[in-house]
């Protein structure tokens, strides 16, 4: 079968192929559109991607490189420190994630991903024992999408803890 060395039809074939799950095929295109790309989008693109697959192969530090490449191109990518972030959450150090996470809530996704950096935020201050800041995350996550199953149940688990420790969700 004849492939198009075509940028984009690397990236899309990617996309599908993590759409199915099939990380080592996703791997492959996205590995050919890095050496492909032939401009600051493009390469952006092409890195993101690379580095979603190697988060999903738990290869956390190539993702966390292929992040910062992303982002040392273009810095306003919000999507790259979500992703970033949830690699350094994995990885447990959770300061350097809600530091990324932060960078993701300033520069702003649409809905449900603004809402999921807002849940992930929170698990991280969580995982630090700062309460009132996970619950304040995850607040904005559900005035955001209000039926967020995840955080509702998450927000839930923070309010049993702070129970426990006496103290007010207020």
């Amino acid at each position: 079968m004849f492939f198009s060395r075509d940028f984009n039809s690397y990236i899309d074939r990617g996309n599908n192929y993590l759409a199915n799950q099939n990380f080592k095929a996703a791997f492959q295109e996205f590995n050919k559109a890095v050496d492909l790309a032939s401009d600051e989008v493009e390469q952006v693109t092409a890195y993101f991607n690379r580095g979603r697959i190697y988060f999903r192969l738990n290869n956390l530090d190539a993702a966390i490189a292929d992040f910062d490449c992303a982002v040392s191109i273009i810095s306003v990518f919000p999507n790259a420190y979500l992703e970033r972030g949830n690699c350094f959450q994995q990885k447990g150090d959770y300061h350097t994630a809600i530091m990324n996470y932060d960078f993701a809530a300033a520069l702003g996704l649409p809905g449900s991903d603004q809402a999921l950096v807002f849940l992930n935020r929170s698990a991280a201050y969580e995982a630090i024992g700062s309460l009132k800041s996970a619950l304040a995350d995850i607040n904005s996550a559900i005035a955001i999408v209000p039926e967020f199953t995840p955080a509702c149940e998450q927000w839930d688990k923070i309010q049993e803890k702070l129970r426990d420790l006496g103290q007010s969700s207020i």
